[in-house]
């Protein structure tokens, strides 16, 4: 029994609806033992369904779907071989894309596509959707062969309408030119378990590939079979509408990014601040550069140390990262270079005290958001604290931040979850500074924030060089 068992026997928490805090799986100080007890949820009435399937392996080339056959092996995993043969064999499938994508619905209105998944099983979808619903994940094969990391973004992040199947907890999309991405859905996990898997396979790919290009490719793939679906003229139309208003989304998002190279992770930490701290402070740094005020900010925490842990809210916005703000950037008296530096440093200690506090679920989000759905749920009356114009404003995220850094990762990226905010995702690495962008313009710049963001870098940088960027 391990530490963290015995303890739970101990304090009489040792059940699966407790929230456990594992001593030493996060190497913080002063990290308590603790839980927080969760209510026996019962399903009943209307909820959702687990419907469980077998395993089955499926791949999407040109907005069809192609099912690979089961083998009794090993729990039905296929060999290498045979899933490099099925692959080939679906990429000499010459067939013409789909005319009419039903991928799609799946980027649609949730509401509006449960409604076209019961009228495609009225018209005889039903087991083509159960093969689709059962895959652990899509294989997604693009032709394209995009450099520009901007393209590279778009590719990933929507694609072409139709050709991500966006109900899959995660879909493994490659390009032409050998570059891979993993989409994923979050409601079922987060950066730190998706970043395991990437990690993981990258590794294995390249210390112990199983397949290379002189592979035999005519192992016995089975019948790959093409899953097409049954559709009405009303269906039809359906799918051409869901493609408009698609196309339409995407086309509105606006993407930049940045790489920056004057930093470096060791570099950051040698002149005493956090490397998230500074990254942070670039965000609301350039933030203020480009309006001038100070807003709701979002940074994603794990809190994996617990036991069914998910994650809890990092609040960067502060009084601290406000001051460093005004001192970079407003028109007052030209503060001295140890003035700046000292305001960066307090910027830095506070964020480190926020992220601690997360980490350990001190955090406040995540606590009442629970509370609120809980009174919901029971048909309550909700507190005048949540419909505070205050806590509204708190909760409408115009900066959604998050980071997840690995040498296996070029770029990484998300859009707002507001339509007048940012999705800016970032990484700091030993050689390099990464910024991914996303707005929906006019109301927010992209490209602006970009151009704001390197500044601030910059001026950072003069000041942890002894340097003043405010004087001639």
């Amino acid at each position: 029994m391990s530490d963290w068992q015995a303890a739970a026997e101990r304090t009489g928490c040792n059940d699966t609806n407790a929230y456990h805090c594992v001593p030493d799986r996060f190497h913080l100080k002063l990290v308590e033992f603790c839980y927080y007890k969760t209510p026996n949820l019962v399903s009943k009435g209307n909820c959702l369904e687990l419907i469980s399937y077998g395993v089955l392996n499926h791949v999407k080339c040109n907005n069809f779907t192609l099912g690979c056959p089961e083998k009794p092996y090993l729990r039905n995993i296929l060999e290498p071989e045979v899933i490099m043969s099925c692959v080939h064999q679906v990429m000499k499938d010459s067939s013409p894309p789909a005319p009419h994508p039903v991928g799609v619905f799946t980027a649609e209105n949730r509401d509006t596509w449960a409604t076209y998944r019961d009228k495609l099983i009225g018209l005889g979808n039903e087991e083509t959707l159960k093969l689709i619903d059962s895959a652990v994940f899509t294989l997604c094969l693009e032709d394209d062969q995009p450099t520009d990391p901007n393209d590279v973004t778009r590719k990933f992040l929507h694609g072409e309408a139709g050709r991500i199947w966006f109900d899959k907890s995660l879909s493994l999309i490659l390009t032409g030119s050998g570059n891979a991405c993993v989409n994923f859905e979050h409601a079922w996990g987060d950066g730190v378990a998706v970043l395991r898997y990437f990690n993981e396979v990258f590794a294995n790919s390249i210390d112990k590939s199983v397949v290379h290009p002189s592979t035999d490719v005519t192992a016995n793939a089975g019948n790959v079979r093409k899953l097409e679906f049954k559709l009405d003229q009303e269906m039809k139309d359906n799918v051409e509408q869901s493609v408009k208003k698609f196309n339409a989304t995407v086309q509105s998002l606006d993407v930049d990014h940045l790489e920056y190279q004057k930093y470096t992770k060791s570099y950051v930490k040698k002149s005493g601040m956090g490397p998230d701290s500074l990254m942070q402070l670039a965000i609301q740094m350039a933030y203020y550069r480009q309006y001038k005020g100070t807003v709701a900010t979002y940074e994603s925490c794990s809190t994996s140390a617990f036991k069914h842990g998910r994650t809890e809210t990092i609040r960067p916005a502060t009084a601290e990262t406000k001051r460093a703000c005004m001192l970079f950037v407003d028109d007052h008296p030209i503060p001295s270079t140890e003035e700046l530096k000292n305001a960066m440093l307090a910027c830095s200690k506070k964020h480190g005290t926020l992220t601690r506090n997360a980490a350990m679920g001190k955090g406040f989000d995540r606590h009442l958001f629970g509370l609120k759905t809980l009174v919901e749920e029971e048909g309550g009356r909700v507190p005048e604290l949540f419909t505070d114009p205050a806590y509204q404003k708190l909760n409408h995220i115009i900066l959604s931040t998050s980071t997840v850094s690995s040498p296996a990762i070029l770029i990484g990226g998300f859009a707002p979850v507001t339509p007048d905010g940012f999705g800016v995702g970032y990484s700091i690495e030993d050689s390099r500074i990464g910024f991914n962008v996303t707005s929906y313009p006019p109301a927010r710049n992209a490209p602006g924030f970009i151009e704001c963001v390197t500044k601030s870098l910059d001026d950072m940088y003069e000041v942890l060089e002894g340097r003043n960027p405010r004087k001639p």
